[in-house]
């Protein structure tokens, strides 16, 4: 009789298996905002003697109180393709109301293409009630241009 021999029954065991580790990963994000540029592009002219209008005090159509004297201020940008030289560009009056108290001026300094220069000029309104328009433009070389207008409301 045979008896019956035991073979072992192989036990079941868990394989070491690895475990993952939480590596974290950074991202880095830049957020850089397209922003308008605060300096407009200047473009300038071919032509030789031109201007751009960059502001103006008093405005258009502003009141002014009867006989008041007061100074109106052009700033303008050289756009043309010649600086303005100072010893032969002026600004005088050229039509409208004879509001002015000076009728021309010189230009306070030499103005090169991109620059700007504040044109001033002193005048006073009239004891009437109304509205007075004047027109003024820089002069080089008995040529006209860079006419600046302004208009007023007297009350």
């Amino acid at each position: 009789m045979l008896l019956p021999t035991e073979t072992p029954t192989p036990t079941l065991t868990k394989t070491p298996t690895e475990v993952p580790s939480f590596t974290p990963t950074f991202l880095i994000i830049i957020v850089t905002p397209t922003v308008p540029s605060l300096t407009p592009t200047l473009e300038i002219s071919s032509s030789p003697f031109a201007c751009r209008l960059a502001s103006q005090d008093p405005l258009e159509d502003s009141l002014v109180a009867k006989g008041r004297e007061f100074a109106v201020i052009w700033r303008v940008i050289n756009v043309g393709a010649n600086a303005w030289d100072g010893n032969s560009v002026d600004y005088h009056y050229l039509n409208g109301e004879k509001i002015h108290k000076t009728s021309a001026y010189d230009l306070p300094a030499s103005v090169p293409t991109g620059g700007q220069v504040d044109i001033i000029v002193n005048m006073q309104a009239p004891k009437e009630e109304g509205s007075y328009r004047t027109t003024w433009a820089l002069r080089t070389e008995k040529k006209d241009f860079c006419k600046l207008k302004l208009t007023i409301v007297v009350k």
